[in-house]
């Protein structure tokens, strides 16, 4: 267990300097690297544990900025992120695509942390709600051009209802899976992509709903 602690450690580093590398002149995200430190420092101590669908990982800003690139994800779009988290793939598209986003999560404290930091990174365009997306009405959200999914740790079923869900999305929609692609035959598989997480590399699925 420690062996693996720190590995985790080091390949965290090793993000970090990657990013600060790639991003160091862009201030506004050196300011929310800052802000998601302090707001989230002591979280973790009084979080409920979270298991299976629950269990949280995160978009580094330089994968991010790689999916919006594959997704061909323009200025104008809408962006969802269903189990947001911290939002830091919502973020990154804010500041640096001025894309409106709708973040969600059935963990009350990140919608809530989200709405502040948008507020002081003056980002109007960012949505937060706090629900379950498996039985939230979709039909009630701004329509997405892009819907961002990642559900590694989704059970089967999780991903079975949410791809029934996910039928009643607009024609052209696109979605990115990571680690399952979208089995359905209203979804078509544009291209499969592995990039570095949190935990490692992983596989992602670019479907658009036809």
């Amino acid at each position: 267990m420690l062996w693996i602690a720190l590995t985790n450690s080091l390949y965290r580093f090793f993000l970090f300097l990657g990013e600060s590398i790639v991003f160091w002149n862009h201030w506004k995200l050196w300011k929310l690297r800052w802000l998601l430190f302090s707001h989230y420092l002591f979280c973790d101590l009084w979080m409920p544990k979270r298991e299976g669908d629950f269990v949280y990982g995160e978009t580094p800003f330089w994968t991010a900025s790689q999916l919006y690139q594959w997704a061909e994800i323009k200025p104008e779009h809408t962006v969802w992120d269903l189990g947001c988290g911290r939002g830091s793939f919502l973020f990154f598209g804010a500041i640096n695509l001025n894309l409106s986003t709708v973040g969600i999560d059935f963990f009350k404290l990140y919608p809530e942390i989200g709405k502040l930091i948008s507020r002081k990174l003056a980002l109007k365009k960012m949505m937060w709600i706090t629900s379950d997306f498996l039985n939230l009405d979709f039909s009630a959200l701004p329509s997405p051009n892009l819907v961002y999914i990642a559900g590694t740790t989704f059970s089967e079923t999780t991903l079975e209802t949410l791809i029934q869900k996910l039928e009643s999305l607009p024609h052209g929609a696109k979605i990115i899976s990571l680690s399952s692609a979208l089995v359905s035959h209203q979804f078509k598989l544009l291209d499969t992509k592995k990039f570095w997480f949190s935990w490692g590399k992983a596989s992602a699925y670019l479907h658009i709903k036809q």
